[in-house]
């Protein structure tokens, strides 16, 4: 398995976004690393970074944007300056 798919189980088990997983010695573990290469092994004990929901503005703050935790996005404000932000809520 990738660590990408870890962060996500974790992420999904914990109920938190998840920006990273740390291993104890401080890497931070890269998403397209498979497990066995960042050399973890089954009881291995990984650190997460936890998103933290953000706030956002586009230039002169005609659009403002919620970055939650959890990974959504809330968008408001004049469509062509950031305040739709259909046009990506699946990624």
């Amino acid at each position: 398995d990738l660590v990408r798919v870890l962060r996500q189980q974790t992420q999904s088990r914990l109920q938190v976004g998840i920006e990273a997983l740390v291993s104890l010695s401080g890497e931070k573990l890269t998403d397209v690393a498979s497990v066995a290469e960042v050399g973890l092994t089954d009881g291995d004990t990984v650190n997460a970074l936890v998103r933290r929901t953000r706030l956002v503005t586009s230039h002169r703050s005609l659009a403002i944007a919620l970055v939650h935790q959890k990974g959504f996005v809330v968008s408001w404000g004049h469509v062509a300056c950031g305040g739709d932000s259909s046009n990506v809520k699946d990624q």
